[in-house]
């Protein structure tokens, strides 16, 4: 399945998904979350979004990975256009497997959230 799930990825896919529907102009700020998948966000996240498109928010981005969100957060960005990115953040295995560094990554995330709003 990684190889499917990687060449969705790279491939720009949107899947089909199940959710409720959300009318997300009722919200000022959303946090997105994401694994990496051969460099890109995950195609579930890439339908969400397609199907509820965003703009003028505040966004702030996470991702968890093995080597570098750079390119998942800036291709993120591209996809969901022009909002206000407030915070952004990367968790990577196994680096971040130190609670003590990994509590001072998620406070340093909120802290960022909770300072621009």
């Amino acid at each position: 399945k990684y190889f499917i799930y990687g060449f969705q990825a790279s491939t720009k896919r949107k899947p089909q998904i199940n959710y409720r529907p959300v009318n997300l102009s009722n919200y000022d700020t959303i946090i997105i979350g994401s694994p990496v998948w051969a460099g890109n966000f995950t195609p579930p996240i890439r339908s969400f979004f397609y199907l509820n498109p965003v703009k003028d928010k505040n966004i702030s981005l996470f991702f968890t990975c093995g080597l570098s969100a750079e390119s998942a957060v800036k291709k993120l960005k591209i996809f969901l256009g022009y909002n206000n990115y407030i915070a952004e953040e990367s968790f990577k295995a196994p680096l971040d497997n130190n609670d003590e560094y990994l509590q001072q990554k998620l406070d340093n995330f909120t802290n960022m959230i909770t300072s621009k709003l």
